[in-house]
């Protein structure tokens, strides 16, 4: 499990719901091998928004390109 960004959402009431987005620069998904190197792996993966370790949302599956 990696959290790559987050957003704060101030003033929601349960129940409801709200529109988020998010841009995710290189950095912001990179992954660090067992040697100690940045690496942004391509391919498809699943995301989650999860509160607590609770799913909240569909997975929806995303592609990352070089």
């Amino acid at each position: 499990c990696s959290v790559f960004d987050f957003a704060r959402v101030e003033e929601l009431q349960p129940q409801k719901t709200t529109l988020l987005s998010f841009k995710l620069p290189p950095r912001g998904r990179a992954l660090v091998t067992d040697e100690g190197e940045w690496v942004n792996p391509t391919g498809e993966y699943e995301v989650v928004c999860e509160a607590g370790g609770i799913a909240k949302s569909v997975p929806a599956k995303v592609t990352v390109s070089g």
